[in-house]
């Protein structure tokens, strides 16, 4: 992951989806704890509303920027908070997830299932 500024980081993943961008939707998030070390607190599902985090940013990405044909893609993503984010990012290690929704994971709890997602803790250059 690469530290654009205090706010704002680019993260860089392997994907596959299918769909056009009526059935996407991508959320991808970047928590920090204050001295940039990977705490296992910062995994756990609404860490960051619960100020376990120092510092988070979030969106939900363009899904413009996904192609979606069924074959495996790179792609780089900016994680800002226009929407939502506090704190500041620095440089250590940060915990990311990227959840992609896509025409494969339409269930039954509404227009979207569970995610093609990744979360683990990451480098921050």
């Amino acid at each position: 992951m690469q530290l654009v500024d205090s706010e704002t980081a680019v993260v860089q993943v392997r994907y596959s989806c299918t769909g056009g961008p009526e059935e996407l939707a991508l959320w991808v998030s970047v928590k920090q704890s204050a001295n940039g070390s990977a705490n296992p607190a910062l995994a756990v599902e609404g860490s960051g509303y619960e100020g376990r985090a120092t510092a988070w940013s979030q969106t939900h990405a363009a899904v413009a920027d996904l192609r979606c044909d069924g074959k495996t893609h790179v792609g780089r993503f900016t994680v800002e908070r226009e929407e939502y984010g506090y704190g500041a990012l620095q440089r250590g290690r940060a915990y990311v997830q990227f959840c992609l929704f896509d025409a494969t994971t339409v269930g039954e709890e509404g227009p979207f299932g569970e995610p093609v997602s990744s979360m683990e803790f990451v480098n921050v250059r």
